[in-house]
């Protein structure tokens, strides 16, 4: 048995192919990204194309961006109002911009609006990096609640006035009956006297 093992080739190592492989290794080791991030990734933003949102005058409105972060980027949202040319929405007391994370990369940006105003309605996007999300849609309308209450003031304001009308009509009336009631009877004093 020890012949056996005495007759198995010996490996020698070819020093060409040991060169090549440990260049190409070298080089692959070299360029791979450690974090396994594709260099050219940009953030991804989840907005479903014509997204609308009704809101009726004073009411509060929350928009929303959902962005899927590239590890690297700065993960800074930046909001839009479209009009002829992008705007960045001004952040007045009654708009703001608030974050949630589901977790490190996948955030969701929303853009708040308390005490929404007929001119707030438009169009709106949201920005990160390159991305740029579909157009959100913005609707304000006076509630039906708002146009009703001003209709019921109308009324109630009609109605008292036309109540405090005939109040006056009556009060100068009955002040002119009474003038008029005395003077006949003045007259007929005098009458019965003479």
């Amino acid at each position: 048995m020890i012949a056996c093992f005495l007759r198995l080739p010996i490996m020698r190592l070819d020093h060409h192919c040991t060169v090549l492989h440990v260049s190409i290794l070298v080089v692959l080791l070299l360029t791979l990204d450690a974090d396994g991030e594709d260099p050219d990734c940009e953030d991804e933003i989840f907005v479903r194309r014509n997204t609308r949102y009704d809101a009726s005058l004073g009411d509060s409105l929350r928009i929303n961006c959902t962005i899927q972060f590239c590890k690297n980027s700065a993960q800074n949202v930046l909001w839009f109002r479209v009009e002829n040319v992008s705007v960045p929405v001004d952040l007045r007391s009654h708009i703001s911009v608030s974050w949630v994370s589901a977790h490190r990369l996948l955030r969701t940006s929303f853009l708040d609006f308390q005490s929404i105003l007929i001119t707030d309605a438009g169009a709106y996007q949201c920005r990160s990096g390159l991305s740029v999300s579909h157009v959100i849609h913005v609707n304000v309308h006076e509630s039906a609640d708002t146009a009703q209450q001003a209709w019921r003031c109308l009324y109630i304001a009609k109605g008292i006035t036309a109540f405090v009308i005939v109040v006056i009509i009556i009060t100068v009336a009955s002040m002119q009956g009474c003038k008029w009631k005395s003077k006949k009877k003045n007259r007929l004093d005098d009458q019965v006297r003479q």
